[in-house]
């Protein structure tokens, strides 16, 4: 269950769009994925959900609440 910070910052939103693109963050694996949503918490799932199958990443509070600060607004470019 997410803290109150981390449910503060996945307040959903009706105007934006939300975006993390692993192109941002050069790795071993040179993964090419970017993730968009309508809102943080349904970005949130869909990151978990890679992170934790791709990179192996352990879901935990931390690493949720990182993933988070993250986010960007709008689509991820081309």
């Amino acid at each position: 269950m997410p803290n109150n910070s981390l449910k503060n910052n996945l307040k959903r939103s009706t105007d934006l769009r939300y975006y993390i693109d692993c192109r941002d963050y050069p790795g071993e694996i040179n993964c090419s994925v970017a993730l968009a949503a309508d809102s943080k918490e349904e970005l949130l799932l869909a990151v978990v959900e890679h992170g934790t199958k791709v990179y192996g990443y352990e879901d935990t509070p931390e690493f949720r609440e990182q993933i988070v600060k993250e986010f960007k607004e709008g689509t991820p470019p081309l």
